[in-house]
């Protein structure tokens, strides 16, 4: 739940630069409520304009507008659990009813706006020199448009709340900014071909302030967050603000891609091997700090694993390709309690199968064609034989659908990240493709909110 508007982050609107209490990256910090940055002007003209026949006419878009400031104070479901993703949509209704509001008098109500938030820093804000100061020049702004009717007013002080929010503001640091140059355009030691797993912790890419605060990236070298992109490679724990969270459940990696000590040295021990974990993955490069690499050197040479570069402080290893898209089992657990799967994938070394029934063994078939896509997966098998387990490698979720010799398969999730089918003995094609059921129904409302707005837009 983090990100999300708290209720003294709406001072915000009126003066940005109100620093309450926000849940950000690395915790419970002080935060400028910079995404409320515009709304000043639009606030004022509405309050202004509040009368019995404004409120009768727009009543739908101070309804909308409510809804809005509901959905901002929660931590909401979905691809929208970062509330404030909901902010354009909210200042965009504001903009449209001060626009249609605004008069004169919006600079007494502004003035009135201001010296409440002014008084409210002393008791909420944590910073509140910064809100002070800006509050003061901006009142002063608002003195000249009670006094000076002029279109270009409004305008103005919209335009130096913008200015002095990002002059004060520019170097602050709740979302950490990695410097790099050109040369991370490029692979370099890295292969493109490989999918790698970054085992080094957040601390080793970050320099924080006394509260706490990420202010910088280091080392950029090493290419955390969504860095990897800007060359072509693909790293299973790159940047990933929404994330699955069965993957950071697995990995303990935070939203930036590093990943918790105690979590890699446990897969560098138990799960680094032919046929575990990282294997079914498709991971066949790792990069490791290197005291860590030095203290299980035995067992990475042991599985396999090479050193191959050194970037930074860290080792790049990489054992033999992995080709095919698809892991065949040999054998699989099957768990329906979610806890108990989570803690199977570190005590077997099978795939554990969130589902219920017994246990099987598989037969694992030959393939004659093993095919990927960005959206789907197709296999077909060389001959008959047993049943076979196919594991994707790659994310699970629940927008996977499968069919097998054309006809629906139920999509099975392995290791609680991928999605995994089980072919009967005499089938032989295989597809796993996404199409979300949530795709479906946005698609249908759109249409139909579409032909709804030129009914309405016909009859008007």
């Amino acid at each position: 739940a983090m990100w999300f508007v708290p209720p003294a982050g709406f001072f915000g609107l009126v003066v940005p630069a109100f620093a309450a209490t926000w849940k950000v990256f690395a915790g419970s910090l002080p935060h400028p409520s910079v995404e409320l940055l515009g709304a000043f002007v639009p606030l004022a003209a509405i309050v202004a304009g509040a009368r019995r026949d404004f409120l009768r006419r727009h009543l739908p878009e101070l309804t909308l507008l409510a809804v809005l400031l509901v959905l901002m104070l929660l931590p909401s479901a979905g691809p929208f659990r970062w509330s404030f993703r909901w902010l354009p949509l909210f200042h965009l209704v504001l903009a449209l009813l001060g626009a249609v509001t605004l008069q004169k008098r919006a600079a007494k109500f502004a003035l009135g706006l201001i010296a409440l938030t002014a008084a409210a820093a002393f008791a909420f804000d944590k910073e509140p020199q910064a809100t002070l100061l800006h509050a003061a020049i901006v009142a002063a702004l608002c003195l000249v448009w009670f006094f000076v009717e002029h279109p270009a007013m409004p305008v103005t002080i919209t335009a130096a709340m913008i200015v002095l929010t990002f002059v004060t503001f520019s170097h602050r640091g709740e979302v950490p900014v990695w410097r790099y140059d050109e040369t991370l355009r490029e692979p370099g030691v890295l292969d493109p071909a490989r999918r790698y797993l970054a085992m080094y912790d957040f601390d080793s890419t970050i320099a924080k302030d006394e509260h706490g605060r990420s202010t910088r990236g280091l080392r950029a070298e090493l290419r955390p967050g969504n860095i990897p992109m800007l060359a072509g490679l693909e790293f299973i724990n790159g940047y990933s603000p929404l994330g699955l969270a069965a993957l950071r459940n697995v990995f303990d990696v935070d939203a930036h891609g590093p990943m918790n000590a105690r979590r890699a040295e446990l897969f560098l021990r138990y799960k680094s091997g032919p046929g575990e974990l990282l294997h079914q993955l498709g991971v066949d490069g790792l990069v490791v700090p290197e005291a860590m690499a030095r203290r299980h050197a035995e067992i990475l040479a042991r599985n396999g694993w090479r050193p191959a570069a050194r970037i930074a402080d860290a080792l790049v290893l990489h054992r033999e390709r992995i080709h095919s898209p698809v892991f065949k089992a040999a054998a699989a657990v099957k768990i329906a309690d979610q806890r108990q799967a989570y803690a199977a994938i570190f005590s077997q070394h099978t795939p554990v199968l969130y589902t219920s029934g017994p246990g099987k063994r598989y037969w694992p078939r030959d393939l004659r064609i093993a095919e990927e896509t960005r959206n789907s997966t197709h296999v077909v098998f060389e001959d008959k034989g047993g049943e076979t387990l196919l594991v994707f490698r790659r994310p699970w979720l629940p927008g996977w659908r499968a069919t097998i010799d054309g006809k629906p398969a139920p999509v099975l999730r392995a290791n609680m990240i991928m999605p995994a089918v089980e072919v009967p003995p005499d089938a032989f094609d295989v597809r796993l493709y996404y199409r979300p059921t949530s795709l479906v129904a946005g698609l249908a409302i759109a249409a139909l909110s579409l032909v709804v707005l030129v009914v309405v837009a016909a009859k008007t």
